[in-house]
């Protein structure tokens, strides 16, 4: 216990520039949003990283390689490049040219990945511990939650908003009008409320392992990544619910904070239901009676009036879930993923089958292994975690990402995903080698 001790409670000190340029920095390269003239937001938290490198008076080589030369990194890039190359033979040995679009995801992902370093370099040297990194993290889904916050409020505000976004998304936003797309984000839909949902699995690890409990601050903060995550769509409610039973799972041995938190939360549940019918204008909140609860509770109000819990995103995925697959689908597949006019092949969203459909059960267990190195490398090579549950945590994300597989593509494909677990996960590896050689110096 005495590890635990000094890595929950030593907390380096970190400069204030360094802090508010560290959030935008993890900001731009979590969301991936477009921009004028350098395309994606990736590459402008490399210009920041390079920034403030360039601001430091020291810059040490040894902080700087280790994010390079690390066994985990090497295997993140290596495999996801054979994973693409493994599909380009895939296409070219069946002579579907058209379904090159296939590999995409996996080059994309491993470009991504690689650019990224550059701000962990930027990082490491800030002498960033995995507490503050975390810190990081739940900063920048605040920021993104009250972006998508005055984004519903203020059409004007939307606008400017959705000139950093994809065309594409853009036009889809319209169909939920004003309920979705609300973020400053490449993808807003299923990859945005996936990730908001691990954000909520962070937060309680992170109020678990270095706060100890939660107070009202701190509920206060969930419930502003909570509205933030209902924007983005019901996926995000299976992010909830791992949050809460990860939040068990912690907490089990001390049972007061499950009555301060549920106390927290009472209170300020009925704090912001008063003020938003005495403060909010009539206007906006018929918006949110009419518009908001009903597409986030959609369930609900479907139970009251028809007896049954069924929505149109369960309905689409029984329908996507009933794909007729033959013995040479699971053998080889069929090479191919997309349809002439750009839908998914045999119309299905899930990611098991859209793998198995393209080259079956072999390629689906070249990703399996690769989302389990992403996930579990990091106990290989420290065995002994230096925080404490930190095995629980990533094992409840990965369940997690397990589940969401089935609705959608996830594994080696979710550059919003990877990211966030390779980054906390090579951070956790570069903490554990400062302990280790503390450890042996004394």
């Amino acid at each position: 216990m005495s590890q635990y001790f000094i890595f929950t409670n030593f907390t380096p000190k970190v400069k204030l520039l360094d802090k508010v340029l560290g959030v935008v920095v993890v900001f731009c390269f979590i969301f991936s949003f477009n921009i004028p003239i350098i395309k994606n937001s990736i590459v402008l938290s490399c210009l920041l990283s390079f920034l403030g490198l360039a601001l430091k008076k020291r810059v040490s080589i040894k902080n700087s390689l280790f994010v390079y030369k690390n066994r985990y990194t090497i295997f993140c890039l290596s495999y996801l490049l054979l994973l693409g190359f493994c599909t380009y033979l895939a296409i070219i040995f069946s002579q579907n040219h058209a379904q090159a679009g296939f590999s995409l995801p996996r080059i994309v992902q491993c470009i991504y990945l690689f650019l990224v370093l550059i701000p962990l370099v930027y990082l490491n040297n800030s002498n960033i511990s995995l507490k503050t990194f975390l810190e990081f993290i739940l900063y920048a889904f605040a920021i993104q939650s009250l972006i998508q916050l005055i984004a519903f409020i203020s059409p004007s505000f939307l606008n400017i908003v959705q000139f950093f976004q994809p065309d594409n998304i853009t036009e889809k936003s319209e169909n939920y009008g004003g309920i979705r797309g609300l973020a400053l984000a490449g993808n807003v839909f299923f990859a945005l409320a996936s990730i908001y949902g691990l954000a909520m699995m962070v937060f309680v690890y992170y109020i678990s392992t270095f706060k100890g409990t939660l107070w009202k601050s701190n509920v206060l903060f969930f419930l502003l990544l909570c509205l933030g995550g209902m924007f983005t769509g019901r996926t995000f409610f299976i992010g909830l619910g791992f949050a809460l039973m990860l939040y068990f799972l912690l907490n089990y041995n001390k049972p007061s904070s499950y009555y301060i938190a549920l106390k927290s939360l009472m209170i300020i549940i009925l704090s912001a239901t008063c003020f938003a019918f005495l403060f909010i204008p009539i206007e906006l909140l018929d918006k949110i009676i009419n518009e908001l609860l009903p597409f986030v509770f959609e369930f609900i109000y479907s139970y009251l009036e028809t007896g049954s819990f069924s929505t149109r995103s369960t309905d689409h995925l029984t329908s996507m879930l009933s794909v007729p697959l033959t013995i040479n689908d699971f053998a080889h597949g069929q090479a191919r993923y997309i349809n002439i006019d750009g839908s998914y092949f045999m119309h299905t969203d899930s990611g098991y089958f859209r793998q198995i459909l393209f080259w079956g059960l072999p390629g689906l267990l070249l990703v399996i292994i690769f989302h389990l190195g992403l996930f579990f490398i990091p106990f290989l090579q420290n065995r002994k975690p230096i925080y404490p549950n930190y095995k629980v945590f990533i094992s409840t994300l990965f369940i997690y990402t397990v589940i969401l597989q089935i609705k959608g593509e996830v594994f080696a494909h979710m550059h919003f995903m990877s990211i966030i677990i390779f980054t906390i996960s090579l951070i956790y590896i570069r903490d554990s080698k400062r302990f280790h050689d503390q450890y042996r110096s004394n």
